[in-house]
């Protein structure tokens, strides 16, 4: 209504005329069977071999239902616009309309939200690992372990979920598609208005009348379930148990997450990092902003052999009290820099885009600087090269992915280091002294660069984290 008879109209739930009958607008959902199996099989006396698979899924955000119809906003002015609306005695007009508005074309050129039938589908995981572990010593295991998993109906944010976007093809209009319907370079290219009435709306344009909704600006999904991710991740790792006052556990990961959607959480909406064309779902898939390729991680704890039930100064009075209960832990941590999104300025909005992406320009090295012990931001080093990637056209779409497995930013380093000394006071009661250092070794850890390419700053690093914290902890323990 309101629109020719299009398709594309707000429907109502509850109870009552013109109303769905239903108290949601999404069907709920019971095909959540998850079944899953495991398996151990001992190989040899030192050897365990592990495999598992199953289907699990993961709740959903809880928004079903929006207000459009069901509230407003009265504005109260003057006439002459100086003298007073109303009065304390008569506070509140009453000659304003009240909601709901029951109306399948309340929204008609404005914004509106959409949810999906199939929207309150949990998200499935289909998940499936394999691993070896190995005794390789004495209180020495060596555990390998494939994980693999599949998910479809991840919870996306409303880039994605964008059913109202101009379709690419007519990009190739250009400078027609801001035109007004009514222009007469529109009716020399043949470019009628969609439905009677369209020439009264404030986005009249060519480009709004291609839209595949002309009667509304843009339709954000909320919360549909139409994300995926495929993850592969291989887990190495050793773990020598305590024995001779020593604990270690060292682990590498090799993973990859191909996914159109990021991370997100029952607390807020998820986040679809750099999206550009949301017809094109498949053209979304790339690697994910979390998780790096290789990550490897080696901590220790190791209690000095002094003191009290110790090889050494084990009856050593005052002196075995000092020295004995010391404990040195460490942490150290390497993984490949976060992937990067390459974007740019979007004029294309009012044709429904969330945003734009860089070209890729072949041949040009995409770091200036990657060493971080040569790199000064303040002598005006940059990280990646401008002259890597281009601003596409006006109107075209770049050519990068959502996020690039070739475009990354610093090496992820971090070490930690613990000191402590644990002191018998009595049978009941003891002391803990305890130095915690973050960056022992006060090394800069450079922060992200500028990664819009339309930005003057485009490559550059404004920040770095922390240097050296150290905080000291003293526990009475009784």
């Amino acid at each position: 209504p309101g629109a020719g008879g299009r398709l594309g109209a707000l429907i109502f739930a509850g109870t009552g005329p013109g109303r769905l009958g239903r108290r949601n607008l999404a069907d709920n959902w019971y095909r959540g069977f998850g079944p899953r199996l495991g398996v151990a099989y001992q190989a040899a006396k030192n050897t365990v071999l592990r495999a598992s698979a199953g289907i699990y899924y993961s709740p959903g955000l809880l928004v079903r239902l929006t207000a459009p119809g069901f509230a407003t906003t009265p504005v109260f002015t003057s006439p002459d616009g100086f003298s007073r609306a109303y009065n304390w005695a008569d506070p509140f007009p009453q000659d304003f309309p009240r909601p709901p508005f029951i109306d399948a074309s309340f929204q008609n050129g404005l914004p509106v939200n959409m949810i999906g039938r199939d929207s309150a589908r949990s998200p499935q995981i289909l998940s499936w690992t394999f691993g070896v572990q190995r005794e390789l010593a004495p209180n020495l295991v060596l555990d390998t372990t494939y994980i693999g998993t599949h998910s479809t109906h991840l919870v996306t944010g409303s880039s994605l979920a964008r059913p109202n976007v101009m379709n690419a093809q007519y990009l190739s209009l250009g400078s027609l598609l801001t035109q007004p319907i009514t222009s007469a370079a529109a009716a020399a290219a043949g470019r009628q208005a969609p439905f009677l009435g369209f020439e009264k709306y404030r986005n009249n344009t060519v480009g709004q009348a291609l839209r595949p909704f002309p009667q509304y600006l843009d339709i954000s999904g909320v919360n549909e379930a139409i994300g995926i991710s495929r993850f592969g991740s291989l887990q190495i790792k050793a773990t020598k148990r305590y024995s001779n006052g020593l604990t270690l556990l060292a682990f590498w990961t090799w993973s990859k997450n191909l996914t159109n959607v990021e991370s997100g959480s029952l607390a807020s909406a998820p986040a679809d990092t750099n999206v550009q064309y949301p017809l094109n779902r498949a053209g979304e898939i790339s690697v994910s902003t979390n998780g790096p390729p290789h990550d490897f991680v080696c901590s220790f704890a190791y209690e000095l052999p002094f003191g009290p039930d110790k090889p050494f100064l084990r009856h050593g009075g005052t002196l075995g009290r000092l020295v004995g209960g010391w404990q040195i832990v460490g942490f150290v941590r390497r993984a490949s820099g976060n992937a990067l999104s390459i974007s740019v300025g979007n004029n294309l909005s009012a044709l429904g885009y969330p945003g734009k992406r860089a070209n890729y320009v072949a041949g040009q090295p995409v770091y200036l600087q990657s060493n971080p012990r040569d790199f000064d931001p303040g002598a005006g080093d940059l990280y990646l090269n401008s002259a890597a990637f281009a601003v596409p056209s006006s109107f075209e779409l770049g050519n990068t992915a959502r996020v690039l497995d070739w475009a990354r930013g610093w090496t992820n380093k971090s070490e930690s280091a613990s000191i402590g000394k644990r002191t018998r006071i009595s049978e009941r009661v003891s002391a803990m002294l305890r130095a915690d250092v973050e960056n022992p070794f006060n090394f800069v850890r450079w922060g992200g660069p500028n990664t819009n390419r339309s930005n003057a700053n485009f490559g550059k690093v404004t920040s770095a984290s922390a240097g050296r914290v150290i905080q000291l902890n003293l526990a009475l323990e009784f």
